[in-house]
């Protein structure tokens, strides 16, 4: 079992990053095919930053990305939570985004960790609607973020690249 966590699910807990996560982080962000996604590999400078700025947002919003880990292996597989639209401080707009490693795709875990984070943003947090930015290629991500009733809303260009913003309305 992890500290810091943020959140569990059924099968999965989702931890603060600390200096110690660095090489699992760094497994993330070299991975080729999850990064074609998200603007392509990371040097490990820009993974140190990344880390960085996770804590700082999490210090800051009291929310945040957490590394993803399998509760009764304590695999490392993925990465979760909630930011503020690209990363801006001045916008109220809260993004919701999911990493895992592809030896974990269609198991089930994005579908767990996606619902436990609508419900923490509506219930919790209390926040009107919740948006998602995803590449305009990577279909499996679109498909889960409609089937648990997140809409197209426009073609956005997200950190120089384009995307489809997708919003979830609180019933």
């Amino acid at each position: 079992m992890k500290n810091n966590i943020i959140f569990e699910t059924e099968r999965l807990q989702v931890t603060i990053p600390s200096t110690s996560d660095f090489e699992n982080l760094v497994k993330l962000y070299t991975n080729e095919k999850i990064m074609v996604y998200f603007g392509g590999i990371r040097s490990k400078e820009l993974i140190m930053q990344k880390m960085h700025e996770f804590l700082k947002y999490y210090k800051l919003d009291g929310f945040g990305y957490g590394l993803v880990y399998k509760k009764d292996s304590g695999e490392l597989i993925g990465r979760a939570g909630l930011n503020r639209y690209e990363f801006k401080r001045d916008t109220d707009k809260i993004e919701c985004g999911i990493i895992l490693l592809p030896e974990y795709w269609n198991s089930g875990y994005a579908t767990e960790l996606l619902d436990c984070l609508i419900k923490y943003s509506f219930n919790s947090l209390k926040l009107p609607e919740l948006y998602a930015t995803i590449d305009e290629n990577n279909a499996w991500s679109i498909k889960l973020a409609t089937n648990l009733g997140f809409n197209f809303t426009k073609k956005v260009i997200h950190f120089d690249e384009p995307k489809h913003l997708y919003v979830k309305f609180k019933k």
